[in-house]
Protein backbone atom coordinates (compact mmCIF):
# COMPACT_ATOMS: atom_id res chain seq x y z
CA UNK A 1 0.00 0.00 0.00
CA UNK A 2 1.17 3.49 -0.75
CA UNK A 3 1.28 5.59 2.40
CA UNK A 4 1.56 9.31 2.82
CA UNK A 5 3.83 10.69 5.54
CA UNK A 6 0.88 11.29 7.92
CA UNK A 7 -0.46 7.77 7.41
CA UNK A 8 3.02 6.30 7.87
CA UNK A 9 3.49 8.22 11.13
CA UNK A 10 0.18 6.93 12.52
CA UNK A 11 1.06 3.40 11.40
CA UNK A 12 4.44 3.64 13.14
CA UNK A 13 2.87 4.83 16.40
CA UNK A 14 0.35 1.97 16.34
CA UNK A 15 3.12 -0.56 15.75
CA UNK A 16 5.54 0.96 18.20
CA UNK A 17 4.56 -0.77 21.48
CA UNK A 18 4.13 -4.20 19.97
CA UNK A 19 7.23 -3.88 17.83
CA UNK A 20 9.41 -2.74 20.74
CA UNK A 21 8.08 -5.60 22.83
CA UNK A 22 8.86 -8.18 20.13
CA UNK A 23 12.32 -6.74 19.55
CA UNK A 24 13.10 -6.60 23.27
CA UNK A 25 12.01 -10.20 23.75
CA UNK A 26 13.98 -11.28 20.68
CA UNK A 27 17.10 -9.52 21.96
CA UNK A 28 16.66 -11.15 25.39
CA UNK A 29 16.31 -14.61 23.85
CA UNK A 30 19.13 -14.05 21.33
CA UNK A 31 21.80 -11.90 23.04
CA UNK A 32 24.16 -11.85 20.04
CA UNK A 33 21.46 -11.24 17.44
CA UNK A 34 21.70 -8.49 14.88
CA UNK A 35 18.93 -6.60 13.12
CA UNK A 36 19.11 -8.91 10.09
CA UNK A 37 18.45 -11.88 12.40
CA UNK A 38 15.28 -10.19 13.60
CA UNK A 39 14.31 -9.43 9.99
CA UNK A 40 14.69 -13.08 9.07
CA UNK A 41 12.69 -14.20 12.09
CA UNK A 42 9.95 -11.65 11.44
CA UNK A 43 9.73 -12.48 7.74
CA UNK A 44 8.62 -9.45 5.79
CA UNK A 45 9.94 -6.85 8.23
CA UNK A 46 12.64 -5.86 5.76
CA UNK A 47 9.95 -4.31 3.56
CA UNK A 48 8.82 -1.80 6.15
CA UNK A 49 11.84 0.46 6.13
CA UNK A 50 14.01 2.51 8.38
CA UNK A 51 11.46 2.70 11.23
CA UNK A 52 12.20 -0.94 12.05
CA UNK A 53 15.96 -0.38 12.18
CA UNK A 54 15.58 2.66 14.45
CA UNK A 55 13.27 0.69 16.71
CA UNK A 56 15.81 -2.15 16.88
CA UNK A 57 18.58 0.24 17.88
CA UNK A 58 16.48 1.95 20.57
CA UNK A 59 15.04 -1.10 22.36
CA UNK A 60 16.75 -2.96 25.20
CA UNK A 61 16.64 -6.74 25.83
CA UNK A 62 13.75 -7.75 28.12
CA UNK A 63 12.10 -11.18 28.38
CA UNK A 64 8.38 -11.15 27.58
CA UNK A 65 7.37 -12.31 31.08
CA UNK A 66 9.08 -9.23 32.57
CA UNK A 67 7.38 -6.99 30.03
CA UNK A 68 3.98 -8.54 30.84
CA UNK A 69 4.47 -7.88 34.57
CA UNK A 70 4.82 -4.17 33.77
CA UNK A 71 2.22 -4.06 30.99
CA UNK A 72 -0.29 -6.97 30.84
CA UNK A 73 -2.02 -5.37 27.85
CA UNK A 74 0.95 -6.22 25.59
CA UNK A 75 -0.36 -9.69 24.92
CA UNK A 76 -3.93 -10.92 24.68
CA UNK A 77 -4.31 -14.60 23.78
CA UNK A 78 -7.82 -14.02 22.40
CA UNK A 79 -6.67 -11.10 20.24
CA UNK A 80 -3.69 -13.07 18.91
CA UNK A 81 -5.97 -16.01 18.06
CA UNK A 82 -8.32 -13.66 16.19
CA UNK A 83 -5.38 -12.24 14.21
CA UNK A 84 -4.18 -15.73 13.30
CA UNK A 85 -7.64 -16.83 12.16
CA UNK A 86 -8.13 -13.64 10.16
CA UNK A 87 -4.77 -14.19 8.46
CA UNK A 88 -5.69 -17.77 7.57
CA UNK A 89 -9.04 -16.64 6.17
CA UNK A 90 -7.61 -13.87 4.00
CA UNK A 91 -4.17 -15.01 2.85
CA UNK A 92 -3.86 -15.76 -0.85
CA UNK A 93 -2.32 -19.01 -2.07
CA UNK A 94 0.39 -16.98 -3.85
CA UNK A 95 1.35 -15.33 -0.55
CA UNK A 96 1.49 -18.71 1.20
CA UNK A 97 3.79 -20.08 -1.49
CA UNK A 98 5.94 -16.97 -1.40
CA UNK A 99 6.34 -17.17 2.37
CA UNK A 100 7.10 -20.90 2.21
CA UNK A 101 9.72 -20.21 -0.45
CA UNK A 102 11.35 -17.55 1.72
CA UNK A 103 11.34 -20.02 4.62
CA UNK A 104 12.97 -22.69 2.44
CA UNK A 105 15.69 -20.24 1.40
CA UNK A 106 16.36 -19.25 5.01
CA UNK A 107 16.55 -22.94 6.00
CA UNK A 108 18.95 -23.61 3.14
CA UNK A 109 21.15 -20.77 4.34
CA UNK A 110 21.22 -22.17 7.89
CA UNK A 111 22.03 -25.72 6.72
CA UNK A 112 24.78 -24.59 4.35
CA UNK A 113 26.35 -22.20 6.85
CA UNK A 114 26.58 -25.00 9.41
CA UNK A 115 27.69 -27.65 6.94
CA UNK A 116 30.80 -25.87 5.68
CA UNK A 117 32.90 -26.14 8.87
CA UNK A 118 33.40 -29.96 8.90
CA UNK A 119 34.95 -29.90 5.42
CA UNK A 120 38.22 -28.11 6.22
CA UNK A 121 40.13 -31.18 4.98
CA UNK A 122 38.23 -31.20 1.67
CA UNK A 123 38.77 -27.85 -0.09
CA UNK A 124 36.83 -28.85 -3.23
CA UNK A 125 33.71 -29.74 -1.23
CA UNK A 126 34.11 -26.68 0.94
CA UNK A 127 34.34 -24.52 -2.20
CA UNK A 128 31.13 -25.99 -3.67
CA UNK A 129 29.26 -25.46 -0.39
CA UNK A 130 30.62 -21.91 -0.03
CA UNK A 131 29.55 -21.12 -3.59
CA UNK A 132 26.09 -22.51 -2.85
CA UNK A 133 25.88 -20.37 0.29
CA UNK A 134 26.85 -17.29 -1.73
CA UNK A 135 24.06 -18.14 -4.20
CA UNK A 136 21.57 -18.38 -1.33
CA UNK A 137 22.67 -14.94 -0.09
CA UNK A 138 22.16 -13.56 -3.61
CA UNK A 139 18.72 -15.14 -3.67
CA UNK A 140 17.81 -13.53 -0.34
CA UNK A 141 18.81 -10.10 -1.71
CA UNK A 142 16.75 -10.78 -4.83
CA UNK A 143 13.72 -11.70 -2.71
CA UNK A 144 14.14 -8.51 -0.67
CA UNK A 145 14.30 -6.42 -3.86
CA UNK A 146 11.19 -8.08 -5.26
CA UNK A 147 9.36 -7.45 -2.00
CA UNK A 148 10.38 -3.79 -1.96
CA UNK A 149 9.42 -3.33 -5.61
CA UNK A 150 6.06 -5.04 -5.11
CA UNK A 151 5.28 -2.83 -2.12
CA UNK A 152 6.23 0.35 -4.01
CA UNK A 153 4.21 -0.21 -7.19
CA UNK A 154 0.49 0.00 -7.64
CA UNK A 155 -1.27 -3.06 -9.02
CA UNK A 156 -1.17 -3.60 -12.77
CA UNK A 157 -2.96 -6.82 -13.52
CA UNK A 158 -1.22 -7.59 -16.81
CA UNK A 159 2.21 -6.62 -15.50
CA UNK A 160 1.55 -8.49 -12.25
CA UNK A 161 0.72 -11.69 -14.14
CA UNK A 162 3.90 -11.42 -16.19
CA UNK A 163 6.00 -10.67 -13.10
CA UNK A 164 4.36 -13.55 -11.23
CA UNK A 165 5.14 -15.94 -14.09
CA UNK A 166 8.75 -14.75 -14.25
CA UNK A 167 9.12 -15.07 -10.50
CA UNK A 168 7.58 -18.56 -10.52
CA UNK A 169 10.00 -19.71 -13.23
CA UNK A 170 12.97 -18.27 -11.36
CA UNK A 171 11.80 -19.78 -8.06
CA UNK A 172 11.42 -23.19 -9.76
CA UNK A 173 15.02 -23.00 -10.98
CA UNK A 174 16.19 -21.99 -7.52
CA UNK A 175 14.26 -24.80 -5.85
CA UNK A 176 15.91 -27.23 -8.25
CA UNK A 177 19.32 -25.76 -7.35
CA UNK A 178 18.60 -26.11 -3.63
CA UNK A 179 17.49 -29.70 -4.21
CA UNK A 180 20.74 -30.51 -6.07
CA UNK A 181 22.75 -28.85 -3.30
CA UNK A 182 20.92 -30.90 -0.65
CA UNK A 183 21.74 -34.07 -2.59
CA UNK A 184 25.42 -33.11 -2.92
CA UNK A 185 25.53 -32.17 0.74
CA UNK A 186 24.12 -35.55 1.77
CA UNK A 187 26.76 -37.29 -0.34
CA UNK A 188 29.51 -35.12 1.12
CA UNK A 189 28.29 -35.74 4.67
CA UNK A 190 28.32 -39.49 4.03
CA UNK A 191 32.03 -39.20 3.11
CA UNK A 192 32.77 -37.74 6.53
CA UNK A 193 31.20 -40.62 8.42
Amino acid sequence: LAMGSDTAAVHERLLSDTLHSEMSAFKAANPHAEFRDFQRWKGRARRLGEFWRKSWESCKPAPLREQLKNNPALFSPAQEAEKALFRLETVSPADVLSELFELAVTSAEFVLANAIAPFTQFPAIRHVLSRSLANVHTLQHWLAEIGSAAAAHSPNRRGDNHQAAMRAAREKNLIDAIERTEYLLSLAMSLLH
